[in-house]
């Protein structure tokens, strides 16, 4: 090759280094601002839910038997994302991670990965003149949400048919600040309601209730230099006022900022100018 070719070949071999720099770069550092964004996504989780014999009476599947299929917010209520559903001459007894009712869902349980869930159903019996029992329901701090006594709190008694299914004669309850985690036939839930207890005898039952994580509360804190500069924070070097977050019950001293003042020593902090 002549000493031209070299020349022209190494000039060549350059520029191509050169284009491939950005692709290495890339691939070598972090990952683009969209690919990020999405990592931070709140995750969905699909439950397959199967009818067991019943059909769907809610959802794009009403009608239908077999399977289908619901998405679910990671941490979302398992319990509320479920459709409804009927199976003829049965009763539905809620729903089990296994098909023979043997692990069953509760109130309490949350999504976090992906989950199948059986309709269970108690073979319905012909009511013959059936004895009527009462049952005495507490709403132990909530209030009734459905039925003739909606809005109602306290004690209230419904009418259950002999070997009738407990909790279908059960209204809906609600209570501010709470999560319903079903029904105990004592105040303290040692001893709950299951989906497959019938009615034989006057009962007693009392809601239960999980209370929910409140969110903590932040305020701002106006702090004034007072003829100083700030040295941390977001307006270190600036005199003057800046704004800072605290969180409610938190410590007040521990997030202002540090100050000086050439000529003088910082004296601490006053609520009034003039200390």
């Amino acid at each position: 090759m002549s000493f031209s070719k070299k020349i022209i070949a190494g000039v060549a071999a350059v520029a191509t280094l050169a284009a491939l720099a950005p692709a290495v770069a890339m691939a070598e550092g972090d990952a683009p601002a969209t690919q990020q964004q999405t990592q931070n996504e709140v995750k969905i989780f699909n439950v397959m839910v199967h009818a067991n014999g019943g059909t769907f009476t809610s959802g794009n599947n009403t009608g239908q038997a077999g399977d289908y299929m619901v998405t679910v917010q990671d941490g979302g209520s398992l319990v509320s994302a479920l459709p409804q559903v009927q199976r003829d001459g049965y009763l539905f007894a809620g729903w089990s991670y296994d098909k023979d009712g043997k692990s069953p869902v509760v109130a309490t349980d949350f999504v976090s990965a992906y989950t199948e869930v059986y309709a269970q159903w108690t073979k319905q019996k012909p009511v013959v003149d059936a004895k009527q029992f009462n049952v005495t329901v507490s709403t132990n701090g909530g209030t009734i949400a459905d039925g003739d006594h909606k809005g109602e709190a306290g004690d209230i008694q419904v009418s259950a048919a002999q070997d009738s299914v407990l909790v279908n004669a059960l209204p809906t309850v609600t209570r501010e600040g709470y999560t319903f985690a079903g029904w105990s036939y004592d105040k303290d839930g040692k001893s709950p309601v299951v989906a497959t207890d019938f009615v034989s005898a006057n009962t007693v039952v009392y809601a239960q209730w999980v209370k929910k994580v409140e969110e903590a509360q932040f305020f701002n804190v106006k702090v004034n230099s007072n003829g100083g500069t700030f040295i941390d924070g977001t307006d270190a070097g600036c005199a003057g006022d800046t704004m800072v977050s605290v969180k409610k019950d938190g410590s007040l001293v521990s997030a202002l900022p540090q100050v000086q003042r050439d000529g003088y020593l910082f004296a601490g902090w006053s609520y009034d100018k003039d200390g």
